[in-house]
This record gives structure tokens, C-alpha cells and sequence, in this order.
């Protein structure tokens, strides 16, 4: 078994320290962790990862690339050095128990599966929730996760699409679809690439017996200006992939105008990033 892991490193060096921690758990279940460094305001070195070092391979952007190119970076290394399942996480999750073995056990089982992913556990209003996948609203084109309360009794399913924050990927799937569009800087990236998978035959998969740990949007906020701001865009890239006539164009936009709008009524500051994500204008960089 060659698998890699790819973890995009960007904010608070802490956090993505016990993402890699927490991987030691793992012992010989994978060959290399490839830390991509999105924060060219400073330099990683392995030192600062004692418990994981001896499997770690740190490549350090001189700028901030974004999500989907930054983890191209990580998995196109991870390739070449003859990766032939790739582990995405993201830096603000981490395992409290082995869950490599049960995902390419799942992965392995069928020719056709080209994708699997843990149950996400996540604390909302102090409760525990559990992403088990992902689903699309044809009529506005909106993406939504199906959450629930246990994923006790619960079997593997497919579905549309899974979180990046953390998928299993086999290396046939990026030979035929290639890598992430990196038209995404951040956010709908992983749906757009599940989507692309399914239409070259691959079943993506949830395992509620694999369980992962996630600190929601802890880099950035999904209600701050830049969560706001980069989930607008990526919405209308998004939009302009999938739509197929003008009046699909025009109910997605309506939607996307009215959740925003009730977005910046409660979250003030978010407004102004809203708008110039509308008309494709700068915020600033982070």
C-alpha cells in the first residue's frame, strides 16, 4: 500500500501541528505526509513537527496559491514519488483512531470507487454533528451536506459529493480528470471535482465507521468578510461550470443574492466583501 498524505498548511502553525500529531496514530498505514506551506509569511521546517518527522516532506509556497492549487502542489509530489492513493486533509482536522486501513479497504473493494471519505464529526451549538456527505439542489444549484446527530448503525453510502476536508483518493481518478480546478481558491473545489470524477464512472463514498475530527473554517471564518467573500466566488465559478441554460443561471443568482443579503443583515461586515465578490473585485490577500 502506497499511500500519501497531503495537508495544506496556512494560519495558525499549533493547529496543523496536531493535524500531524494526530497522524502518528496512523504508524505504517502510509508512506509520506507532503505539508504544502501556503503562508509565505513564514517557513516550515520538519523540526517543528518532532512526532511525525521522519514522514514528513514540507514544500513551502512563496505565495499563498489558494486551496485547490496549493494541494496540487502536494499531490502532484505525492505522484511523482509513486503515491498511489492520496489522503487530503485539511490542517484544522485530526483522527482520534486509525481510519487509513477501513477507507482503502473500501476503496479497494470495487474498480469503480475513486473516492472515499470519513464521517466528518463537527460541534455545532454544542452538539456533535456528522457530515456523511454531500448533495446538490439542481433548481438553484446549491450544495448541502447531509448532517446527523450518530453515525452509529450507520453503512457506507454513496453520494454526490465529499468535504475536502478529508478524501481518499485514487491516483486513476487524477490521471483521468486531472487535478483541481484552480479556478477555486477556496470553497465548492471539492465538489467540483467529485462531480468531474462521477462523469468518468467513479462512485464517491462516505464511511461512517471512519470518523474524523473537524474544527470548522477555524483559518479564515465562513462568516467573516473573507469566508464570505471567496464562498461568493467560487459560488458564480461554480455557476458558470454547471448551469445549462440562462434560467438556471438566473434562479442561482437569485439565490445567491438573497442568502447573501441575509448573510450580511446579520454579519454587517461581511456586506461590502459580498458585493465586490459579485463584480469580481479585490478584497485583500490573507
Amino acid at each position: 500500500m502506497n499511500t500519501s498524505i497531503v495537508v495544506l498548511h496556512y494560519g495558525d502553525v499549533g493547529l496543523t501541528r496536531k493535524c500531524l500529531n494526530s497522524l502518528s496514530k496512523e504508524k505504517s498505514n502510509f508512506g509520506e505526509i507532503v505539508l504544502v506551506n501556503n503562508d509565505s509569511n513564514i517557513v516550515l521546517s520538519s523540526s517543528a513537527f518532532p512526532l511525525i518527522q521522519q514522514k514528513l516532506h514540507i514544500i513551502n509556497n512563496k505565495k499563498n496559491l489558494g486551496f485547490s492549487a496549493g494541494v496540487n502542489v502536494g499531490v502532484k509530489f505525492a505522484l511523482s514519488k509513486g503515491a498511489d492513493k492520496i489522503l487530503i486533509l485539511n490542517n484544522d482536522t485530526k483522527i482520534l483512531k486509525p481510519i487509513l486501513k477501513t477507507l482503502v479497504a473500501i476503496l479497494d473493494s470495487d474498480k469503480s470507487i475513486g473516492i472515499v471519505s470519513p464521517a466528518i464529526q463537527f460541534e455545532l451549538n454544542k452538539k456533535n454533528i456528522f457530515d456523511v456527505g454531500g448533495k446538490i439542489n439542481k433548481f438553484f444549484l446549491r450544495t448541502s451536506h447531509d448532517e446527523v446527530l450518530s453515525v452509529n448503525g450507520l453503512k457506507s453510502r454513496e453520494v454526490k459529493y465529499v468535504s475536502g476536508a478529508a478524501m481518499l483518493i485514487k491516483k486513476e481518478v487524477f490521471k483521468k480528470i486531472g487535478f483541481f480546478d484552480e479556478r477555486f481558491f477556496l470553497y465548492y473545489e471539492d465538489v467540483d471535482f467529485c462531480l468531474r470524477a462521477q462523469k468518468k464512472g467513479f462512485k464517491i463514498i462516505v464511511d461512517p465507521e471512519a470518523v474524523i475530527l473537524h474544527s470548522l473554517s477555524k483559518t479564515i471564518g465562513k462568516v467573516s468578510p473573507l469566508g464570505v467573500y471567496y464562498q461568493t466566488k467560487s459560488a458564480l465559478v461554480f455557476a458558470n461550470k454547471y448551469t445549462e441554460s440562462i434560467l438556471d443561471r438566473f434562479r442561482n443568482l437569485t439565490f445567491l443574492i438573497c442568502q447573501n443579503t441575509l448573510i450580511a443583515i446579520k454579519y454587517p461586515s461581511t456586506g461590502l466583501a459580498s458585493i465586490k465578490a459579485f463584480f469580481n473585485l479585490p478584497l485583500r490577500e490573507f
